[in-house]
C-alpha cells in the first residue's frame, strides 16, 4: 500500500511540475505553427504601389506574435498604418 502511496505522490509532483514549468521538448522535435490565414492585397499605380496584409489567427488566442516576410528584389516600405511595422533587410 505505501508503494501505491508513493507512485501517487511522484505522478502528481511530475503532473505539477509539468503544469507549472511547462512540457520541454527534445531538440530537434517539429512543432506544428500555430494557425493563421493571411492575404497580401496590393494596389498599383505608376511609380509605386500600396499593400494591405491582413492577419487571422484560426488558433488559440496568443500574446507576442512576429510576422516576417521577404519582400520581392527592389520593394520598401516607406509608411505604414494601423500596425508597428520595420524593415532589416538590405535596400
Amino acid at each position: 500500500m505505501r508503494q501505491l502511496a508513493r507512485r501517487r505522490r511522484l505522478a502528481m509532483l511530475a503532473a505539477t511540475t509539468l503544469a507549472i514549468g511547462g512540457v520541454a521538448l527534445p531538440a530537434g522535435v517539429a512543432q506544428a505553427a500555430p494557425a493563421c490565414d493571411v492575404v497580401y492585397a496590393t494596389s498599383d499605380w505608376n511609380n509605386g504601389f500600396t499593400a494591405n496584409v491582413t492577419i487571422k489567427n484560426l488558433g488559440d488566442p496568443i500574446n507576442g506574435w512576429t510576422l516576417k516576410f521577404t519582400f520581392p528584389s527592389g520593394q520598401q516600405l516607406l509608411q505604414g498604418w494601423s500596425a508597428r511595422w520595420s524593415q532589416s533587410a538590405p535596400r
